[in-house]
């Protein structure tokens, strides 16, 4: 479906233009596929600047990403009570986090060097 199927009127402020469904004439037809590619464009330059800036940043160690709010002995006590404890839900719940993240900690410490 298209947009006007479902009723919606498009509202660009700053250029003024109003897009209204059942009302399509042939300037509609052209600008409004335009502005949405143009602004597809610019979101996409966005996030492609973030990357690389994000990748400079890693490459001079500015960039470490968000710190653990545990420390390396939590850490290494949570990943053994993952290994003992059968019930990962429960576990995760103690220490106040999803299990998404419990075994994201447990994965992190298979790979590190013993």
């Amino acid at each position: 479906g298209s947009w006007s199927a479902y009723g919606a009127t498009i509202y660009f402020h700053k250029e003024k233009l109003r897009f209204e469904p059942n009302k399509e004439d042939p300037f509609q037809k052209l600008m409004l596929p335009l502005l949405s590619s143009v602004a597809e464009f610019e979101r996409n330059c966005i996030l492609q600047r973030q990357r690389e800036g994000i990748a400079i940043a890693k490459a001079q160690g500015r960039y470490k990403g968000r710190q653990s709010r545990f420390s390396e002995a939590q850490l290494d006590q949570i990943r053994t009570e993952f290994e003992e404890e059968r019930n990962k839900t429960a576990l995760a719940h103690r220490w106040g986090i999803s299990r998404g993240y419990l075994y994201k900690i447990a994965a992190k410490g298979e790979a590190s060097p013993a």
